[in-house]
């Protein structure tokens, strides 16, 4: 198999599209290299955590955080330290891996949060504008703007403060 040729530098000022899939590239060569010295090392790779799509629920503010596979979530403290516990001895099975360092846990604060959100009106023009002449593309069924909003307190810390 031929050996890989990056476009030179020439090419990639040229083009901002080929010199943001080259950047693309190399962090994907960077991330391959440091997974092969982990098994090298005899270091697991961590698997990828999952996490809501929506990121921290109002029962799970707290989490923990792997650099090998971002955040988890968690209802409890608990929940969440013994979690990143599991990951910083996921890091120290033979050797010590610098990433140990920025494993974290924490609690989450705030959260996106749809606000001024529109329906679609019933009437929409050919042209896609409402009666208020704001524009409607054909698959939008409404609009909303997005900002951080607190999250809630935990339910038995709202009941409690009944």
């Amino acid at each position: 198999m031929n050996e890989f040729v990056w476009p030179s530098d020439f090419d990639r000022a040229e083009s901002d599209e080929l010199n943001r899939v080259c950047e693309y590239a190399e962090e994907l060569w960077d991330e391959v290299e440091r997974l092969r010295a982990r098994l090298s090392a005899g270091v697991e790779p961590r698997p990828n955590i999952t996490r809501p799509r929506s990121g921290a629920s109002q029962a799970a503010q707290w989490f923990a955080y792997c650099p090998d596979g971002g955040f988890e979530f968690y209802s409890t403290e608990a929940e969440a330290l013994e979690a990143g516990d599991r990951i910083i001895h996921g890091f120290l099975n033979d050797c010590w891996a610098e990433e140990v360092s920025d494993v974290f846990v924490g609690k989450a604060a705030h959260r996106t949060a749809q606000v001024d959100r529109v329906e679609r009106p019933d009437l929409v023009d050919e042209d896609g504008n409402g009666s208020d002449g704001r524009y409607w593309a054909d698959e939008w069924s409404y609009i909303c703007n997005y900002e951080l909003q607190p999250i809630q307190q935990d339910i038995k810390e709202q009941a409690d403060a009944s």
